[in-house]
């Protein structure tokens, strides 16, 4: 209980040294960024695959030529789940920084 209380409070914004701060605001901005991007332009970025399509059928009917990973767009698609992934790493590189501290994120969860 005395190090949860502990790593709360070390982990209040008031309490953060700017490169952890740092590290929050890049994974939130990337993360927050490609949800936006998704959302405006999620055509750009994935192909159209309903529930009725077949993975082996061409583009033209809404499959995708018998790869799964064709389903992200080449270009802008690519890019944006480039973006995901680099926002989910800083996160994960946020959370190994918390052992620094003495504590293990895992504490706060529970």
């Amino acid at each position: 209980q005395e190090q949860k209380k502990t790593l709360l409070t070390q982990t209040e914004w008031a309490n953060l040294d700017p490169c952890r701060k740092m590290l929050l605001l890049s994974c939130t901005g990337l993360q927050l960024g490609t949800s936006v991007i998704c959302g405006f332009v999620n055509s750009s970025i994935f192909r159209t695959f309903e529930i009725t399509s077949k993975v082996d059928d061409p583009f033209e009917l809404n499959g995708l030529e018998g790869e799964v990973t064709n389903i992200v767009r080449e270009g802008m698609g690519i890019s944006v789940v480039a973006a995901w992934c680099a926002g989910f790493a800083v996160f994960m590189i946020y959370l190994q920084s918390l052992k620094c501290l003495g504590k293990s994120p895992s504490v706060a969860t529970t």
